[in-house]
């Protein structure tokens, strides 16, 4: 989910929700990444939680519908799956190549 945050700031989103996420998530390639829905979702408000990402915009939405950005820096990102014994090559090379 962190991944796909930055793939969306790279492209010059400003600002996304988590539906835009989940889309992103699902194109991120190789079978080992893809999850449902609802898994994803609860990533994402924990990253929401841990504030990793922040919420923007009008506070009555359910939280997946509402404005959001990521707080954290890509280098900080990169060292985050450095770090992950369990992450799958393909998305650690997705991460990478944020960063080339």
């Amino acid at each position: 989910v962190l991944v796909a945050c930055q793939r969306l700031e790279k492209r010059g989103r400003k600002s996304y929700n988590f539906h835009h996420v989940y889309k992103e998530v699902t194109g991120l390639g190789g079978s080992e990444q893809r999850f449902g829905m609802e898994a994803a979702l609860e990533s994402y408000l924990r990253l929401v939680e841990a504030k990793f990402v922040e919420a923007t915009g009008d506070g009555r939405r359910q939280q997946e519908f509402r404005p959001s950005r990521l707080l954290m820096m890509g280098s900080e990102i990169q060292t985050v799956m450095e770090r992950a014994r369990n992450c799958p090559e393909s998305l650690r090379r997705a991460a990478n190549n944020l960063f080339l």
